[in-house]
């Protein structure tokens, strides 16, 4: 059978069979023409009642995928068939609201289309910081419900081995969307994110700038090359993790949290740094907003740089200086890696993610005159 049966499914077995079968149509794995197996037949294959297959092939009749015809059997329309030349399934890791992952699955999708293949989407929520379960475990149920379907090729957005574990054990080839590699022969290859260009600005702009000091501010330390390369040009670094308040909505929750933290750390003039990282937007709208509360003038007295996302922030009064991610550029980079995946059963060439260095109001650039003031002044 081109598909599985799962029982604990929401929906009938007569509707998981009909679209088991209409999904197998629609990839051409059933020619126009072709004559499905008998009712009797496909009960004992799925381990069903002929109840539920008789049910089935009546809903694939009314759909116009089959056509039963007396002494033949149940015969495959033409117009249904070979509608999608593959099937790819997109899997995201606990968060499907960020406007980033979002942007991407949504280029992939069109360019997916455009080349004739269908696209599906599932998420796996994983970890207590997510409001999923108090052990932290994944919950691989829609992921198990989608790969019990055909699928070509699964594309994960995550450096998760419990997630390509999973996907590995079904040998389904999968590309990931991360650094990590995996020893599995259905690991076709990585799509990874490189930051070094972007790193590499911003150590530069501080030492430009006289910058002594910088905090790291974020829900994960997802900036740690940022800090191992400011310190190795002799800048003071300090890590602040903001926990996310579990009482609301993962980006409000980041937001308030950020607002408390920042608001705490920075209270004490003698105690602040020179320039702050925020490693997320959301985070950054929570930082500023405490920031604006204690009278710190931006740039005067405080320096900022945050990450953000073409297109959505954060949004301040003053332009961030940034480390910025072209989701709609990135979008169209992973659908050319993984059409190539399809086509050729392996990518072409590497593909990169990165983000750029802009500068802007929070953080400018520092003029020649200013510069030579400040050598001045520490002399």
């Amino acid at each position: 059978m081109p598909f599985d049966l799962v029982l604990n499914r929401t929906g009938t077995l007569t509707e998981q069979v009909a679209e088991g079968f209409a999904k197998a149509i629609r990839l051409g794995r059933y020619k126009p023409g072709d004559v499905l197996p008998s009712t009797r037949n496909l009960a004992v294959a799925l381990g069903v009642s002929r109840i539920v297959t008789r049910g089935a092939v009546r809903l694939l009749t009314e759909q116009g995928y089959i056509s039963p015809r007396p002494g033949l059997g149940c015969v495959v329309a033409a117009n249904k068939s070979r509608f999608w030349k593959g099937s790819v399934l997109f899997v995201v890791k606990n968060f499907a609201g960020s406007f980033y992952t979002n942007v991407i699955a949504d280029v992939l999708r069109m360019r997916l289309s455009e080349a004739g293949y269908l696209f599906s989407q599932v998420i796996v929520a994983a970890g207590v910081q997510w409001r999923h379960d108090s052990s932290g475990a994944y919950d691989f149920s829609g992921l198990e419900i989608a790969l019990s379907q055909a699928v070509d090729l699964v594309v994960i957005m995550a450096d998760s081995s419990e997630i390509a574990s999973f996907v590995a054990k079904r040998k389904i080839p999968f590309v990931v969307i991360g650094v990590r590699k995996y020893g599995s022969k259905s690991f076709v290859g990585n799509i990874t994110y490189d930051r070094s260009g972007a790193v590499s600005d911003l150590v530069r702009h501080c030492a430009s700038g006289g910058i002594r000091s910088v905090w790291q501010i974020g829900v994960e330390d997802d900036a740690a090359d940022a800090m191992r390369e400011l310190k190795r040009a002799g800048i003071v670094t300090r890590r602040i993790m903001v926990p996310v308040d579990q009482r609301y909505y993962w980006l409000e929750g980041a937001q308030r949290s950020a607002m408390d933290v920042v608001k705490a750390k920075l209270a004490r003039p003698s105690n602040r740094p020179d320039l702050v990282f925020f490693t997320d937007d959301f985070v950054a709208i929570g930082g500023m907003q405490a920031i604006d509360s204690l009278g710190i003038s931006v740039p005067g007295e405080l320096k900022v740089v945050s990450w953000a996302n073409l297109g959505v922030g954060p949004v301040y009064k003053k332009t961030f200086t940034r480390m910025e991610m072209d989701p709609y550029r990135h979008g169209r980079e992973v659908a050319r890696y993984v059409l190539d995946c399809l086509k050729f059963g392996k990518p072409l060439s590497a593909a990169r993610l990165a983000p750029e260095y802009k500068i802007g109001d929070t953080f400018p650039t520092v003029s020649k005159d200013k510069k030579t003031r400040r050598q001045n002044e520490d002399s």
